[in-house]
């Protein structure tokens, strides 16, 4: 609509089991927004004044999974990028140990539109300056040294 606005947004981690049913991954998902402030939330961020932005793909395409290592997560999401695209990725898995989301060599990011049923991965500016991330629903401070989130998800 060309307009700001400010909103609400309600996200839930959903707990998914592995086929063993001996640990878990999150996947998250906005579940609610609009105004919320007669709810409760396990962890709240005060964002008035934030802009929400999109997370940008890292340029590189790595060949494996196992090239992730060799990245600095920390300075990539300082930097913007959210997403990093690889090309070989197992069939069966689903997530990584990384504070980044991995998408496939033919995966197309769509325009970020905050709606329930998404994922929320975004960052939160302020007077054009990146403050927060949040990857997979987690929210990361910038000023921090390191991202604490189980996993961030892959996305094919």
């Amino acid at each position: 609509l060309g307009k700001e606005y400010t909103l609400d947004v309600g996200i839930q981690h959903f707990e998914i089991d592995n086929p063993q049913h001996n640990d878990f991954h999150y996947k998250s998902s906005i579940v609610d927004q609009g105004d919320l402030s007669t709810y409760y939330g396990y962890q709240t961020l005060n964002a008035k004044g934030y802009k929400v932005t999109q997370g940008k793909v890292y340029p590189t395409t790595l060949s494996s999974l196992g090239e992730l290592g060799q990245l600095k997560p920390m300075d990539l999401i300082k930097e913007g990028y959210a997403y990093v695209r690889v090309a070989n990725i197992p069939k069966d898995q689903t997530f990584v140990q990384y504070p980044l989301n991995v998408i496939s060599k033919e995966y197309k990011l769509p325009k970020l539109k905050m709606r329930v049923g998404i994922n929320p991965t975004f960052f939160l500016e302020q007077q054009g300056k990146l403050r927060y991330a949040v990857i997979n629903g987690f929210l990361i401070d910038l000023n921090a040294d390191k991202a604490d989130i189980k996993n961030a998800l892959i996305i094919k």
